[in-house]
């Protein structure tokens, strides 16, 4: 394993204490109204009582396990689901650089991605938008683009790519759109990486895996219920959740991830152009597809959510095409600074729109005790 210099690892535990600075304020955010329900429905299920009460919840219960899981971790805290959304964003941070660069990465590399991830999530989203069905979807979406990008075992690749791909559908059914790109990544690796009288084998055995993979959830959820002489209510409360998404939603509420990302996405894309050549760019291709697949899902789901993920893949991969500009121990200092200097001169304009100002009051509240 290679030794981080001592500048790099001090640059890099810096960026993680700011990372760490930005979200720790959400952990004090209120529940809202669905998520109290959810909390609520989470607690009744503890208790074997199922999440389908309620004419007015049209969610699936997927989003009601994930609650139920971080009670299993936090106990039965009001601010559990905060921190298990906290956690999650930061791991996402590395999730999105592997995906990025579809291999390992470095804490060197990691450190600048955990900055942009956590300043784009918690001032682009506010306590009704947090820790909602989109959220964990959009990140079980990224897992599997992940698991696709970096995993050389194609079959093994497949099955778990497969697994997050289900998770996100009993979560949010709009991410059934970023099947394809993912599909078809996994057959293209797959027959890339196989001589020639493998492949034919290969195009049975993947596509087997991955509809495997996926299926594990959505059969977890219809049997249990089906077990508990459910499954009527749990096939309407599906069908109203399909039926109920649909339209853009409004504008975004800042624009700073969207510009920022795709100038670092751009930088990536000029830097593998110079030093690969166009046949090694195809990575950037599947990110911006990626991208559009985000977009269309945010359109079947009314919200802008589901795009930070790929928001989070395109800053990766510049700020790794960053970093990777000279010798790490002293580089990483000045791109350090430059990526914070480019975050805050990017959120300088926008300090007055509600979303900022609503997150930079609700910071200070947290920091200063008022």
């Amino acid at each position: 394993m290679k030794r981080i210099s001592t500048p790099a690892l001090i640059s890099s535990l810096g960026l993680l204490a700011i990372a760490l600075l930005l979200a720790l304020p959400s952990v004090a955010w209120p529940l809202e109204i669905l998520q109290q329900r959810s909390l609520q429905l989470a607690a009744d299920w503890s208790r074997d009582l199922l999440p389908l009460r309620g004419g007015g919840e049209v969610r699936t219960p997927g989003i009601t396990f994930i609650y139920l899981l971080a009670q299993m971790v936090f106990g039965a805290q009001r601010w559990g689901i905060r921190v298990f959304e906290l956690v999650i964003v930061l791991a996402s941070a590395r999730t999105a650089t592997q995906a990025a660069v579809r291999r390992k990465i470095t804490l060197v590399e990691y450190a600048p991605v955990a900055v942009f991830c956590t300043a784009s999530y918690f001032t682009f989203v506010d306590p009704i938008d947090s820790a909602r069905e989109q959220t964990w979807a959009a990140i079980c979406i990224l897992a599997a683009q992940a698991v696709i990008a970096r995993d050389r075992n194609r079959r093994r690749a497949a099955m778990v790519g497969g697994l997050w791909c289900g998770s996100a559908l009993v979560l949010q059914p709009s991410t059934a759109l970023f099947i394809p790109l993912l599909f078809g990544q996994l057959l293209y690796l797959g027959l890339k990486d196989r001589p020639e009288p493998e492949k034919g084998p290969t195009l049975v055995e993947i596509p087997a895996a991955f509809l495997f993979g996926a299926a594990q959830p959505p059969f977890f959820f219809a049997s249990y219920f089906f077990s508990h002489k459910a499954a009527g209510p749990f096939y309407r409360l599906v069908m109203q959740v399909l039926e109920s998404h649909g339209g853009w939603p409004p504008a975004p509420p800042t624009w700073w991830p969207f510009v920022l990302a795709l100038a670092l996405w751009a930088f990536a894309l000029v830097q593998r152009l110079r030093t690969e050549g166009l046949a090694a760019s195809w990575p950037s291709g599947v990110t911006l597809l990626f991208l559009g697949c985000s977009l269309l899902a945010a359109r079947g789901d009314s919200s802008w959510v589901l795009v930070l993920p790929a928001l989070w893949i395109c800053a990766a991969d510049g700020l790794v095409a960053l970093s990777a500009l000279g010798k790490p121990g002293k580089v990483l200092p000045v791109v350090a600074a430059a990526a914070c200097a480019v975050i805050l001169i990017a959120l300088a304009p926008q300090w007055r729109s509600d979303p900022l100002r609503s997150y930079r009051a609700r910071a200070l509240a947290f920091y200063t005790g008022r």
